[in-house]
């Protein structure tokens, strides 16, 4: 993950990664905004983003920080046929 300023109102978020293992064909990361992490998290307020990979087998996802104060949960490797092969909590 790593972030950039590019404007007063607009702090470029990134969180980046190389997939290896040939079976994942897409990545997903549950992210939820304005979480404090002794809360618990109802299902309704996660956000998915999700990213088919291509022949680099590179994911990229951003957003700005300064309207979304997202905070990472969880990232899957999801297969063609929609299996979860991998998943780590990013909490």
């Amino acid at each position: 993950m790593a972030g950039s300023t590019i404007k007063e109102d607009y702090m470029l978020m990134r969180f980046y990664g190389i997939v290896t293992n040939p079976e994942i064909a897409e990545v997903e990361l549950d992210v939820v905004e304005g979480y404090d992490r002794a809360e618990k998290v109802s299902e309704d307020q996660i956000r998915t983003f999700s990213y088919e990979l291509e022949n680099h087998r590179m994911f990229l996802f951003h957003w700005n920080e300064q309207k979304h104060e997202y905070r990472r949960l969880s990232l899957r490797g999801i297969d063609e046929s929609g299996n979860v092969v991998y998943e780590k909590d990013l909490n």
